[in-house]
């Protein structure tokens, strides 16, 4: 058996009714039909949630977070998918993002590679297959646009990879007003996350 490393051990247990799902998919409900950036034709988006840390307050999300920077999506690599060996369907993944941090708040980690003008991969819950055609969403994570500025709450790097706070929670963009999360997360969770982003952007000029 091949070890599994502890990002991916992270991902597959956030993950585990996704079998599940993608066996219901024609009965699934959270399917948005949208535009795939790797094909450019129409693609089903599958949302699925799962349990993640939350944050009632930016103060709240501050505390747990080690690492707070700013910075660019310059680009991306290939997905990491994660495939059942049962039957070679989708158990999870995520898109690595290469981002160049432009100031830093915080790093309590010591991360040599936390530094302004540095470039880091940040791991996006959002994925395309190509062998299925889909695109996976964890909890309605949208990746980040290209080119545009975001404010970022980590966790500490494993495995050359650093991840959003609560998924969601850790992505502020800062070139619009929007959450930036998919149509169908709940209300009382974009309303939240309104209140924290908005919070953050006066906060982090």
């Amino acid at each position: 058996m091949k070890k599994i490393t502890s990002v991916s051990l992270i991902l597959i247990s956030c993950l585990t009714i996704m079998v599940f799902i993608i066996s219901k998919s024609n009965e699934e409900k959270n399917i948005i039909q949208g535009k795939s950036l790797d094909n450019l034709s129409t693609t089903e988006t599958l949302v699925f949630e799962a349990k993640t840390d939350g944050f009632e307050s930016l103060d709240e999300l501050e505390s747990n977070s080690k690492i707070i920077l700013r910075g660019k999506k310059i680009g991306e690599e290939s997905p990491v998918i994660y495939r059942s060996e049962v039957d070679g369907s989708v158990a999870g993944g995520y898109t690595v993002t290469n981002f160049k941090i432009s100031k830093v708040y915080k790093n309590e980690t010591k991360n040599k590679k936390i530094k302004e003008k540095e470039e880091v991969n940040i791991a996006e819950n959002n994925f395309f297959d190509k062998k299925t055609n889909k695109t996976y969403s964890f909890n309605g994570y949208k990746k980040m646009n290209v080119n545009e500025e975001y404010l970022l709450f980590l966790t500490p790097e494993q495995d050359g990879v650093f991840a959003t706070r609560g998924v969601t929670f850790g992505k502020i963009p800062l070139e619009t007003n929007k959450i930036e999360v998919l149509k169908d997360t709940e209300e009382p969770l974009s309303l939240n996350l309104q209140k924290i982003f908005s919070e953050a952007r006066n906060q982090y000029k």
